[in-house]
């Protein structure tokens, strides 16, 4: 039984993964391929001195993804906590979200719409961690970091 548990948790771990990586990597093979001014665009943006290096966002990213596979794990996983319907479209909404944001921001460039989804996002982990912290402190602890970076 366990062994299957933690099969489901692997599933859970690779297919974010895997679904993030098709999203970001046609992303930019488009963009590299009909749009390579994105990059410049990019590049003349006011960012903030808090924005770390390009190279640090796919290792963060793969991290923050292989959290959130483990927190969609435990969510569908746990036995008993209130409202189980609700957190789980949350989850759901709050992933849908962080896959829109990418395209928004970089492909659309509306900045805009970008940061009113990040709020949105922002504000469903913050339900999601408040509704299960009671239940489960393993998902407040793998959600933490991804609300951080947020």
């Amino acid at each position: 039984m366990h062994q299957k548990r933690y099969k489901d948790l692997v599933i859970w771990i690779l297919s974010l993964v895997a679904i993030s990586d098709v999203i970001n990597s046609s992303r930019t093979t488009i963009e590299l391929n009909w749009w390579p001014e994105m990059y410049d665009w990019y590049d003349k943006l006011n960012i903030s001195s808090l924005t770390p290096p390009n190279y640090v966002f796919p290792i963060t990213w793969t991290i923050l993804y292989i959290t959130m596979g483990g927190v969609g794990w435990l969510i569908w996983m746990m036995p008993s906590f209130s409202q189980p319907r609700l957190i789980k479209r949350l989850y759901i909404l709050q992933l849908l979200l962080n896959w829109s944001w990418t395209p928004c921001f970089f492909s659309c460039h509306l900045i805009g719409l970008a940061l009113i989804i990040l709020i949105a996002i922002i504000c469903l982990v913050s339900i999601i961690s408040y509704l299960i912290y009671t239940k489960n402190n393993t998902v407040i602890l793998l959600m933490l970091p991804y609300l951080l970076w947020l």
